[in-house]
């Protein structure tokens, strides 16, 4: 016979190699049957090896006469691994038509498969989509059909668990000159496996059918080139939820896996869809997606946990999802370097901020970020309002813009923002419409100074517990300061207004204030510290205080400020002061008052004061003060809400007083007063005095009715000191008697001390007849004054036992 001039390839070497040989054996093994050979001969095919590197095994191999071949544990390993086998299947029953020529330069075989199994790793086939999945393929059925160099699969029918599979199509074997790796065959079925995979975790009530179609590739590689479509009408679940529609068309060749479309459809309304190419030769990919799904169908289908990915952000979606969203070129390495896409969510929380509606664009292209066209509903029930805004950032420099605006209750956003600044946020609270904000954030540059501005206007307002109508400012922070302007808070016509610029590092401030405010609203505001200043009085008419300067917040404290102030219808302890005015000028650590004025009822005060060190443990005070004829009974009435009051008469005093701001360890603050003043009554009724009851009662045992003499003045030169309060000469006056004496008061234990003798007149018709009547005992009459000022014990002196009806 002449031998034929065809060239014989390797892959005709593999093909008559892989076939030949187990044909050879297939006919010994049959012929010992047919002829009647006791039992099924077995033959062991123990790892022949194979051209390009690949290894055959079999445990058995048996011909059962009318139903064909039936091959036991077949195992084919491939070139990378010899330990882990490509393909491994426990039975494979064949009935073969082939011989049809069988030459030794050319050959063909028919294999058709009936009832096949095969169970294969495929993660040692190739690097692209690693996967240690194992596919279990059983039920096989259908033709290959082998020429030189090439397979066809010939309407091959199998199926994994839940899903059938249909394969058509051809693929090329031979491997190129001078390249070393393996056939591209065992990436097409990697591929598969990763979508069947994907499938299989679906419940069907009718299994899917996935059809693969196969071409050999005409590139110089010998790629091959599959064909995927999946088209499921039914319905079907996937981790609980409930879909009716699965559909999906892809090609893989040249190393590059593209999905043209897929779909998984809820319903006409929900939905997601979309496409991918996904290049293993340059490791990018790009990704395009709609989605109409809500969250727990989206979560359904995600191939990552999606709750775990939503809780790292802080985001919590309740209900819809809505997206277009296009995914690279990314690379695997960086799969979120670039995304651009439109989002629409409805209840959807970030952190406890609530967004019934909120629709946004994004376009991310690493490290740049852009947030914009940003419009939404923030906040529940009536505080909620409209917020709308746009974010620019580089994630590498700091550098971008931001902007907010809205009218919503802050309670809903300020998680959003830095701890320090919620603090501050939820010390309001706004009872009214919902207030409206305006945010700005600039960082043009590096090393630039960032700019940062708030504008906020709310309604009924609530602030550390003081109420306002409408309350507004502006906050700026720019070139590292912070500035707080345009600040205004009505209540009625009461009004404040500040202006306040603070120091690089927060170590001062520039202020400028104006208010008519009810003053301890005002200082509640500043603090529970400058609250405590106005505790001992009550504020009953209108305020006005005017104030700028410097305040040092540093522990050098070098304060700078002027000011003035009016406040009507002041009560401090038992005074009542009609109006009182004055102007205020604290520089470094010296306070100064020097101009105090107040109109009390029927007088007038004025007064000078000066505090050294007023912030300090060892601040120390001088008082310079005249008070002219007030009106007692008309100031304690309004004082104590008393329609009558014993106190009566004209008051004025002098007082020259200076002593320490603070107790300090080794002395208080009574004990460091020291002073002079003089202190005068007129016109008064003083035995109707609590304090002086006592005395008209001994006076009444004297004489009857005398104790009802009228007592009008009163007059005292003391002295302040060691903490005592003492005078060598009280007098009370009257028009029948005078009382004098020295007597003192105590400011540690409250006690008073008094030696006084009463003394007749020396003029007049009854003082002659009074003293006719008392000439045995004039000299004698004498009482002393001890107690409290609330308890007071009079007890007389030098006088008989018979005169009180002892």
């Amino acid at each position: 016979m002449k031998k034929s001039s065809v060239k014989r390839t390797p892959a005709r070497k593999f093909l008559r190699g892989c076939l030949g040989l187990p044909l050879l054996l297939l006919l010994i093994g049959g012929l010992g049957i047919v002829v009647g050979i006791p039992g099924a001969w077995v033959m062991p095919w123990v790892n022949p090896k194979m051209p390009q590197g690949f290894l055959l095994e079999a445990s058995e191999l048996r011909y059962l006469p009318g139903e064909g071949f039936l091959f036991s544990e077949l195992k084919l390993y491939g070139p990378r691994d010899l330990v882990t086998p490509l393909v491994q299947a426990e039975s494979f029953q064949v009935n073969p038509h082939f011989l049809k020529r069988l030459r030794s330069q050319e050959w063909f075989a028919d294999l058709h498969i009936q009832e096949g199994e095969m169970k294969t790793n495929l993660g040692t086939w190739a690097d692209d989509l690693q996967t240690d999945k194992e596919v279990h393929l059983h039920g096989i059925e259908g033709g290959l059909e082998f020429e030189p160099g090439k397979v066809h699969f010939k309407d091959i029918q199998g199926s994994l668990p839940n899903i059938d599979v249909l394969l058509t199509g051809e693929i090329e074997l031979g491997v190129p000159s001078g390249d070393p790796g393996p056939p591209m065959v065992p990436r097409v079925a990697r591929v598969i496996a990763e979508i069947m995979g994907f499938i299989e975790n679906f419940q069907f009530e009718e299994p899917p059918r996935i059809e693969a179609a196969f071409s050999s590739a005409s590139t110089p590689s010998n790629t091959p080139r599959i064909q995927l479509r999946l088209n499921h009408q039914g319905a079907s679940r996937h981790r609980g939820f409930a879909f009716e529609k699965i559909e999906a068309e892809a090609t893989y060749e040249n190393r590059i896996f593209l999905v043209h479309s897929f779909l998984v459809q809820e319903n006409a309304e929900r939905f997601i869809s979309g496409s991918a190419r996904v290049d293993f030769e340059q490791e990018g990919f790009e990704v395009d997606l709609e989605n109409t799904l809500r969250r727990v169908g989206l979560e359904a289908i995600s191939p990552f946990a999606l709750g775990n990915v939503l809780d790292w952000l802080q985001l919590r979606l309740e209900d819809r999802c809505d997206f277009k969203m296009t995914m690279g070129p990314n690379t695997f390495a960086q799969p979120g370097n670039k995304i651009m896409g439109e989002f629409q969510v409805g209840n959807g929380f970030y952190r406890d901020a609530f967004f019934p509606e909120l629709s946004l664009k994004l376009h991310l292209d690493y490290p740049y970020l852009k947030i914009y066209e940003v419009e939404g509903v923030l906040g529940k029930g009536k505080g909620q309002g409209p917020i709308a805004g746009e974010i620019e950032l580089n994630f590498n420099t700091g550098m971008g813009h931001v902007r907010v605006d809205g009218g919503f209750y802050p309670d809903y956003a300020v998680s959003m923002v830095g701890d320090l600044t919620e603090k501050y946020l939820r010390e309001w609270e706004f009872l009214g419409p919902a207030p409206q904000f305006s945010a700005r954030y600039d960082l043009k540059e590096t090393g630039a100074p960032m700019f940062f501005s708030v504008v906020a206007e709310g309604k009924d307002v609530l602030w550390r517990g003081t109420a306002f109508d409408a309350a507004s400012c502006k906050v700026v922070f720019e070139d590292r300061q912070l500035s707080i302007t345009g600040a205004r808070a009505r209540r009625g016509k009461e009004l404040v207004e500040a202006e306040l610029l603070f120091d690089p590092g927060f170590t001062g401030c520039t202020f400028d204030v104006k208010s008519n405010f009810y003053l301890p609203d005002v200082l509640q505001l500043i603090g529970p510290q400058a609250a405590k200043w106005v505790q001992s009085f009550r504020f009953q008419g209108t305020s006005e205080l005017e104030s700028k300067g410097y305040v040092d917040f540093t522990s050098d404290a070098v304060h700078d400020l002027q000011g003035s102030y009016t406040f009507n219808d002041l009560v401090w302890n038992w005074l009542s002061v009609k109006n009182l005015s004055g102007t205020v000028n604290l520089d470094e650590q010296v306070l100064q008052l020097p101009d105090i004025k107040a109109s009390l009822e029927g007088g007038g005060l004025n007064a000078n004061l000066r505090v050294d060190e007023p912030f300090g443990e060892q601040g120390r005070f001088v008082l310079a003060m005249h008070l002219k004829e007030m009106d007692l009974y008309k100031v304690i009435t309004k004082a104590t809400d008393l329609e009558d009051t014993p106190y009566k008469g004209r008051l004025s005093l002098e007082l020259n007083l200076m002593g320490m701001v603070k107790d300090s360890e080794t002395l208080s603050r009574f004990d460091s007063l020291a002073g002079v003043g003089r202190m005068e009554i007129k016109e008064g009724s003083l035995f109707r005095v609590p304090l002086l009851l006592g005395l008209s009662q001994i006076l009444s045992k004297i004489v009857s009715g005398f104790g009802y003499a009228s007592q009008s003045d009163f007059s005292a030169d003391f002295e302040i000191g060691k903490g005592k309060v003492w005078s060598k000469e009280l007098f009370l006056q009257g028009n029948v008697l005078s009382i004098a004496g020295p007597g003192s008061y105590s400011f540690a234990d409250r006690k008073i001390s008094a030696d006084l003798k009463i003394h007749l007149l020396k003029d007049g018709i009854l003082s002659d007849a009074l003293k006719l009547i008392l000439w045995p005992i004039r000299k004698l009459i004498e009482v002393q004054l001890t107690g409290t000022l609330d308890h007071p014990d009079w007890q007389p002196k030098n006088l008989p036992k018979e005169i009180f009806g002892k």
